[in-house]
């Protein structure tokens, strides 16, 4: 299809490279640990969020096994990768995207996805069931919920589908507006996004990535959220070992989203992490990393 195998990639502290999908959109992806490793940890970041999102998990999971290689991906639209062709912004296509990523790299394969990347994983499951038991042996789903039907905005979904998507188009076609705006609105949104007892860190690092963001492709992507349903594949998750993380404060896809994946999924474990709401890889990261590294212990122990 083009592109080069992850493996093929040379080892350096810190690899960069782009990866060429069978549509020709390249993605931008940063890797460490070894190309020829027997598991490799694959992350999928949220809305809004770019690879940089894991940077707490890059910084502690770098030490923690020689066998793992760690791949970050950047998906479509999103950080440095391209947007890809109009009208393909859906989150089957982006599951389609981490299929072709998950063949090319080395090992069997631990997902981990935050927030819309957990979705994005769910979705998979339903478009590659055979993926999953298969090179897929392990998933650890952050934040994530089965549908946009189960996205919380306090009352405020039904509108929020009808006018999302075009005002993130309006705000986009009035950017010298938007930009009179500053980060006022990128830092009120932190807070949503946050436990109250969060750090002005990590609301910061979080605005720092929204602002980066086009507001038309956030349009694109606000809308596939909410049209997407992966509750009829939940379940092909119980092939693998699985962990679900929730933070007890979050105000978007809550404790009780987070609760009926693991419901649905044979022997999956859930974590609900205190003090920490949408952002818990920023929140709590030592509670991230253990997930992480108990689901990549069982897949090495796996024969």
């Amino acid at each position: 299809m083009g592109h080069r195998p992850l493996r093929s990639v040379p080892l350096q502290p810190a690899d960069e490279f782009t990866f060429t999908v069978e549509d020709g959109t390249r993605l931008a992806l940063e890797a460490d640990g070894p190309i020829d490793a027997r598991v490799s940890v694959v992350f999928v970041h949220g809305f809004t969020l770019n690879l940089t999102s894991f940077r707490n998990q890059r910084a502690t999971l770098q030490a923690a096994s020689g066998d793992v290689r760690r791949i970050f991906v950047d998906q479509r639209g999103f950080g440095g990768s391209e947007r890809g062709p109009r009208g393909k912004a859906s989150i089957d296509q982006l599951a389609l995207d981490l299929a072709e990523i998950v063949e090319a790299a080395p090992g069997r394969v631990v997902l981990v996805g935050h927030s819309m990347g957990a979705m994005v994983i769910l979705a998979l499951a339903g478009l590659r069931p055979d993926l999953f038991g298969g090179r897929v042996r392990g998933t650890v789903l952050i934040a994530g919920a089965a549908s946009g039907a189960e996205i919380d905005l306090h009352g405020l979904e039904g509108i929020a589908r009808r006018i999302a998507g075009p005002l993130f188009r309006t705000l986009h076609r009035g950017r010298p507006l938007v930009r009179l705006a500053g980060r006022l609105p990128y830092a009120a949104a932190a807070w949503i996004f946050h436990d109250l007892r969060s750090s002005r860190e990590n609301r910061r690092a979080f605005a720092d990535m929204v602002v980066a963001n086009r507001l038309d492709v956030l349009g694109d992507y606000v809308e596939a959220m909410f049209a997407y349903d992966a509750r009829p594949s939940v379940g092909e998750l119980g092939r693998t070992a699985t962990v679900v993380v929730a933070g007890k404060s979050d105000l978007v896809t809550p404790v009780a989203a987070n609760r009926r994946i693991v419901q649905a999924v044979r022997d999956a474990r859930l974590v609900v992490v205190p003090h920490a709401g949408h952002m818990v890889p920023f929140e709590n990261a030592r509670a991230v990393d253990e997930a992480i590294a108990d689901v990549v212990e069982k897949v090495l122990a796996q024969r």
